[in-house]
């Protein structure tokens, strides 16, 4: 009688109740796409963010480099 309740009681928990649960999770074709579309995603909305909105504005690096010569347009049209 023991026996006939150590194998109900082993068996039951040795799985358990969801067939879902029973195996190990194996990512199919769709989860890597998933994946891979995400971090794409990511990337292109990174990518316009940069590009629209610099940290550094441009404006400020042709100041910076040595031997830029900054004109107003009128005096620049003026000497073409």
């Amino acid at each position: 009688m023991w026996f006939e309740r150590f194998v109900i009681v082993v068996t039951s928990t040795y799985r358990d109740y969801l067939p879902s649960s029973w195996g190990t999770y194996r990512a199919t074709k769709w989860d890597y796409m998933t994946y891979v579309g995400t971090l794409g995603l990511f990337t292109a909305l990174f990518l316009l963010f940069v590009r629209f909105l610099p940290m550094i504005p441009m404006s400020e690096i042709r100041t910076m480099l040595p031997g830029a010569k900054i004109t107003p347009k009128k005096a620049a049209e003026a000497g073409d």
